[in-house]
């Protein structure tokens, strides 16, 4: 009976999996360039995730029901921007980003001096 060793093997090609997974660090302190958000695997900034995500449902996985985020439950914010920047300086910025992650079939992985 023949052998099969390498021929009939399947090769995942690893540059498939490398859009899976992103990173992101929140900076709050002015001093070190923020408040904003960095995120590394996404062309997509912190800013346009928050756009992305208004009128949407978000499920947060906190045993919450799923809710519908809107601009104005920040703060009365009046656009992204402004929904943004307050999310970063009240800590809360990291749970959207991962929100956002998870509605794209990614996941989202803090790096850095993250708190």
């Amino acid at each position: 009976m023949p052998k099969f060793y390498r021929q009939n093997k399947k090769r995942n090609n690893p540059r498939y999996f490398l859009n899976e997974n992103i990173t992101y660090n929140v900076i709050e302190d002015e001093d070190d360039g923020g408040p904003t958000v960095q995120i590394q695997g996404s062309d997509i900034s912190f800013i346009e995730m928050v756009d992305e995500l208004n009128g949407k449902v978000i499920d947060f996985d906190d045993g919450d029901p799923p809710e519908v985020f809107n601009f104005s439950d920040m703060n009365n914010a009046e656009d992204a921007e402004a929904a943004a920047e307050f999310m970063i300086q009240n800590g809360i910025a990291k749970y959207y980003v991962e929100a956002w992650a998870k509605m794209n079939d990614l996941e989202a992985t803090p790096t850095g001096g993250f708190n």
